[in-house]
């Protein structure tokens, strides 16, 4: 399958990210868990904590034509995107 989802996030100062190619809510659900977990882990690695900008939440919604693989269809399969900060 061409589908998969990546997970990036941002937890005590620190990255965590992982990736799957299955889309069900559990493995969903596994990989964010996942991803909070390598950021804990890579927390003492840190020299300087990342900080983000202090600015609301964004969603942001695109399509692009699965038969279509050019870049000029990237604005054209379904993809929703939420930039969000999490806590500890």
């Amino acid at each position: 399958s061409d589908a998969g989802i990546g997970v990036r996030v941002l937890v005590d100062g620190a990255w965590g990210f992982a990736g799957t190619g299955l889309m069900g809510a559990k493995e969903i659900e596994r990989v964010a868990n996942l991803a909070v977990e390598i950021a804990r882990s890579s927390r003492p690695l840190l020299r300087t904590p990342v900080v983000l900008a202090d600015e609301q939440p964004v969603e942001t919604f695109w399509e692009r034509n699965s038969r279509d693989t050019s870049l000029q269809s990237a604005s054209s399969s379904t993809c929703k995107c939420w930039i969000r900060r999490w806590g500890s």
